[in-house]
């Protein structure tokens, strides 16, 4: 019975995204967003700030980090199971042109 009740609750495991199927085009996709907020951000102007942070900026900060996050998503699905994380960390920076 316990183990009935287990299986039942299978459907509700969150799901996750990592786990995908590579697809290099999506990674591209997910750092070309990255890149478009990017550009965004850095075309706003903002004058002495003092710890107070315009709504749109805020805004845009949220949208990158997830679709920094996202970027990250798909460069996980295209990882073998026993990747070396400095493989990865190298891959990542090369989808995101980073030093």
């Amino acid at each position: 019975m316990r183990r009935l009740m287990w299986v039942m609750l299978l459907p509700l495991v969150p799901y996750c995204p990592a786990q995908n199927v590579c697809n290099p085009s999506i990674t591209s996709q997910a750092a070309a967003r990255v890149f478009a907020l990017q550009n965004e951000l850095w075309q706003i102007k903002v004058e002495n700030l003092q710890g107070y942070v315009p709504p749109e900026v805020a805004d845009k900060i949220t949208r990158l980090k997830d679709a920094l996050s996202r970027t990250s998503d798909a460069a996980l699905s295209c990882a073998k199971p026993s990747v070396d994380p400095v493989g990865l960390q190298k891959s990542f920076a090369h989808v995101l042109r980073a030093s």
